[in-house]
């Protein structure tokens, strides 16, 4: 039965297209279809059917194939123009599609479907002008589509025919009323026009037609701002503020205002409210905030900033963003120590910031929390297992903690996904201090020599290497050559000094390392360096002189075990 009846159904649309629905003006007339009787009735009906369900399994070359055997039943049928064009224009045939859809208008002018596919013909050929001639004639022709003057208006605008398209919007305002959407479209055409009048008359009506959306009044401030109309805006804000007193929107522009005259501080001072605000976006206050970090210059407003990004983090105790955000901001400052403690709230929240993980190792770094900083290095690996960064730091802490084990194998496992040299040479360099703590001296040597290959004036592998070699006494000759280079490089560093003399001290040139010894020693009170220097003024025969210096290396700390002998014995001991 229900089979039955839809076949009658489709069988009266087919037969009797024109009376399907009626006229709203008689300007078109339909072309008089040929009538049809008898057998040639019921094959055109039984086709056209089948035709349907191949249309609808996606069978289009058998649809078309049976739509073009039903127009030849009835060549002026408009359902079976419309069926051709269908098919024709899912097989990319625009043209052909066109010229079918064009004849279904003809023979049938009151069936909004038509039009609109034809419409949509004429976009898919980027002729828009034509698709909005196919509006023109929908609206003139067909009753009740006068919601199709937002469509028009849409189409010229975009085809730049801004008169049309305010006047269509005018039309589609008197069918769907005033909005704001309506409103924002012929805004983007009232700024091209430089019809600031018209723009305002506009809004001012929609404020006055909607009083129970005190937030369009904003909306329109920020338009006057936007434009350069400050003076405009700012007794709707005050008048605003009377009436609406809790809404915190309002402080924004207000601040904005300040701002904009050139009154930072007081501008950023109206942020307070609105940064605390559960009613203010967060992305709002982000941006906002963001926009003034330029400007805070003085400790008033620097004190300022810390109130409002406090009271950002209060009311989003929660959200990633404003943690990170925070941490951003006491970055800014320069309180490394406020800024990480925001970090760690960040990555408790969300893990999923690569940002957050590397400024939380390098804070960590700098402020000396090595446990932490092996701890948080390790972590961001689990997220981040192809940055070579945070291998990097999981080597360094691990390592500044003396988990040397540990510390290599972050090292060896970070190294190949360093892929600039720089990075990768401080890999090699962190590597070859990890295998002489492990004794492991032919890794450690190897580590070293690949990092000067890659940068030969690395002043920490020159030092450190050319100084372990001295202490194992073992190819002293690389040893000098390394560490002439690194004093000639940095003739005022008194570490370097220092190691350069002690190499000259183990290869037996007392006199040569007595000279960049005591240089070093005058640069820097350091317990090594001053019972560096007092061993080569014992080895010149300055016995005396050499026990001052080793008093002063204790007194310092930082000395060999060896230091209370040799000042007990007067004596020099390895």
């Amino acid at each position: 039965m229900i089979v039955r009846l839809l076949i009658l159904v489709i069988s009266i649309t087919f037969i009797f297209p024109a009376t399907a629905q009626r006229r709203k003006k008689d300007k078109k007339v339909a072309v008089q279809e040929l009538p049809l009787t008898g057998d040639r009735a019921i094959q055109a009906e039984t086709t056209f059917i089948e035709a349907e369900k191949q249309l609808i399994l996606e069978n289009y070359p058998k649809a078309y194939e049976l739509f073009l055997k039903t127009e030849e039943l009835n060549p002026t049928n408009a359902a079976v123009k419309f069926k051709l064009a269908e098919v024709l224009l899912k097989n990319g045939q625009n043209e052909e599609a066109l010229r079918n859809i064009n004849s279904a208008v003809l023979f049938d002018p009151n069936n909004k479907y038509y039009y609109l596919f034809q419409a949509e013909i004429h976009k898919a050929q980027n002729n828009y002008a034509a698709a909005a001639k196919s509006y023109e004639n929908l609206i003139e022709n067909v009753s009740s589509t006068d919601e199709y003057w937002l469509e028009l208006a849409l189409i010229y605008k975009y085809i730049e025919k801004y008169d049309n398209a305010l006047n269509a919007f005018s039309k589609a305002e008197q069918s769907l009323g005033i909005s704001e959407q309506l409103l924002r479209e012929k805004q983007q055409i009232y700024l091209r026009q430089n019809d600031m009048e018209s723009l305002k008359s506009d809004w001012e009506k929609l404020i006055e037609s909607t009083p129970d959306q005190p937030d369009l009044i904003l909306k329109y401030c920020t338009i006057l701002m936007a434009n350069d109309l400050e003076e405009e805006a700012k007794p709707l804000l005050k008048q605003f503020q009377l009436a609406y007193p809790e809404n915190d929107n309002i402080y924004l522009l207000l601040s904005e205002i300040e701002r904009q005259g050139g009154d930072y501080r007081k501008a950023l001072a109206l942020l307070k409210v609105p940064a605390g605000s559960s009613t203010v976006q967060l992305s709002s206050k982000i941006k906002i905030i963001n926009s003034y970090l330029p400007f805070v210059q003085t400790q008033e407003m620097r004190s300022d900033l810390v109130d409002i990004v406090g009271n950002m983090v209060m009311a989003h105790p929660s959200a990633f963003e404003a943690m990170g955000f925070a941490g951003d901001v006491f970055l800014g400052l320069d309180s490394s120590m406020v800024a990480l403690s925001h970090y760690r709230k960040a990555i408790s929240l969300s893990a999923s910031s690569y940002a957050v993980w590397q400024n939380i190792v390098n804070l960590e770094y700098q402020l000396e929390q090595f446990d932490s900083l092996a701890f948080h290095a390790d972590r961001a690996i689990e997220y981040f297992p192809n940055q070579a960064i945070f291998y990097f730091y999981s080597g360094i802490g691990n390592y500044l903690t003396q988990d040397l084990r540990k510390s290599k194998r972050a090292l060896e496992q970070g190294v190949d996904f360093a892929k600039e040299p720089s990075l990768k040479s401080l890999f090699y360099a962190q590597l070859g201090d990890v295998n002489n703590s492990l004794k492991d001296h032919a890794a450690s040597d190897n580590a070293y020599n690949q990092s000067l290959a890659i940068q030969p004036d690395n002043d920490h592998v020159l030092n450190n290497y050319a100084y372990f070699l001295s202490l194992r006494k073992e190819n002293l000759d690389k040893a000098l050559e390394m560490s002439s280079r690194l004093v000639l490089n940095n003739p005022d560093d008194a570490t370097f000094l220092d190691t350069h003399g002690w190499v000259l001290f183990v290869k037996g040139d007392y006199v040569a390392a007595q000279v960049f010894l005591k240089k070093a020693a005058e640069l820097k009170l350091d317990g090594t360096i001053i019972e560096h220097y007092g061993d080569v003024l014992f080895k010149l025969g300055q016995v005396e002189d050499a026990i001052e210096q080793w008093k002063k290396a204790k007194e310092l700390g930082e000395h060999t075990d060896q230091i209370d002998q040799k000042i007990s014995d007067k004596q020099f001991y390895e």
